[in-house]
């Protein structure tokens, strides 16, 4: 089978979802097709806290390389949400409304964000196969 994108896609929402893919394919043993339907659920739904810290992870699992790491972590912080292109597609989260990881949006001083909710970062992406 092949994934492919049907639009040009963000790299480093596309390597986070790439990552998480494999995981629940050769990891998890889901069928492609799910394994493609969770992670683009994952990246819609994930903040940026979250993604970051499963980029480290993924990183050190050898999923992810030093380089896009940084380049992930950059592009996922808040400064680098409000400087990017996209960043009209930033989905940003209220203080209450922080389910995903249960810490407040103004504790640290940190701006929370659904970073890939828009479907533009995860609508693209296609399987086709077997």
């Amino acid at each position: 089978g092949v994934l492919g994108t049907l639009w040009p896609v963000s790299d480093a929402a596309t390597a986070l979802l790439i990552a998480r893919f494999y995981e629940l394919h050769l990891g998890g043993g889901l069928s492609p097709p799910t394994a493609l339907r969770r992670a683009q659920a994952w990246l819609r739904e994930a903040n940026n806290e979250d993604l970051a810290a499963y980029a480290k992870l993924a990183a050190a699992r050898g999923r992810l390389n030093r380089r896009r790491l940084a380049e992930i972590e950059r592009d996922v912080s808040a400064d680098g949400l409000r400087r990017s292109r996209n960043s009209a597609l930033v989905e940003w989260i209220k203080p209450d409304a922080t389910k995903t990881t249960g810490r407040t949006a103004t504790a640290a001083g940190k701006s929370i964000a659904r970073p890939y909710a828009h479907p533009y970062f995860w609508a693209g992406f296609i399987y086709t196969g077997l």
